[in-house]
């Protein structure tokens, strides 16, 4: 679910996104409350598993677009229902659509915009959680550039090896003027990119000892110092699973008895 403007009203509407085969849906606010606004739109493109979204004004025209990004096990490959999504209400106050990138194939657990290379529109970062039929395999995520008429990918590797992210905020870490990128996901320690002008570089913090089954991270000013903080959501106790410094969970993946299909084993403390 996102929060924000729309229809360029200036009222904050609701966009709430959809499991497939279920339309999303936006709800608009008006003085007396919020409508259901049937979009035809939105009916069309029912195929998609939204799992985050984000309103934002990507060009700085006043005027704000919705992102959207999907994903679903049961997609394999290079499939439509694996491309995230913009939407926008055009001069006729009708719900166009746009994929974001014909080439970013992803199961999208989070987007992120910031002007990360300060020419002026906002730029994506969109982490990937898991590979389709091949749990344990890093997926990609991606960075898209935002040139003013389409966005690129960035072509640097890194991106494409981060891990399997679940959470992502791009905030300026180390107070250089510029948005950094902060990521958390499973099966990893809490990684902190620093943005030198549009190019990142993993830092060395001190977490890589933290692995875990990160799931959320939260910046703020937690000491009231001036600087932003970091809360780190890890996996529950709630759970059948159970680790701890002398029995930590294990994840085994790879073609482990050679038939050419790859298997993940994962291997907890027995009881």
């Amino acid at each position: 679910m996102a929060v924000g403007d729309i229809n360029h009203d200036g009222l904050e509407d609701i966009f709430v996104g959809n499991s497939r085969s279920t339309p999303a849906q936006i709800y608009l606010q008006s003085g007396t409350g919020f409508q259901l606004a049937v979009e035809s739109e939105l009916e069309k493109e029912a195929i998609y598993n939204d799992e985050s979204c984000l309103i934002v004004d990507m060009d700085n025209d006043g005027r704000n677009e919705c992102l959207v990004g999907s994903q679903g096990f049961e997609y394999l490959g290079k499939r439509k229902e694996l491309l995230d999504r913009c939407y926008f209400m055009d001069a006729d106050s009708t719900l166009q659509s746009m994929t974001l990138s014909s080439e970013a194939f992803s199961n999208t657990s989070v987007i992120k915009a910031s002007d990360i290379d300060s020419d002026g529109d906002q730029d994506l970062f969109i982490g990937s959680s898991y590979t389709s039929y091949d749990f344990g395999q890093i997926p990609p995520s991606y960075l898209l550039q935002n040139d003013g008429s389409k966005y690129s990918i960035n072509a640097e590797k890194l991106f494409s090896e981060l891990g399997m992210i679940k959470d992502a905020v791009l905030s300026d870490y180390d107070a250089d003027g510029d948005e950094d990128l902060i990521v958390a996901g499973e099966w990893m320690a809490p990684t902190f990119l620093e943005n030198n002008r549009g190019d990142f570089v993993v830092q060395d913090v001190g977490l890589s000892a933290l692995n875990g089954l990160w799931q959320s991270i939260l910046p703020f000013d937690m000491d009231g110092d001036g600087d932003e903080d970091y809360v780190l959501g890890n996996w529950g106790l709630n759970s059948k699973y159970s680790a701890n410094a002398r029995f930590p969970m294990l994840l085994f993946h790879g073609d482990l008895d050679q038939n050419g299909t790859p298997e993940t084993i994962v291997a907890t403390e027995k009881k």
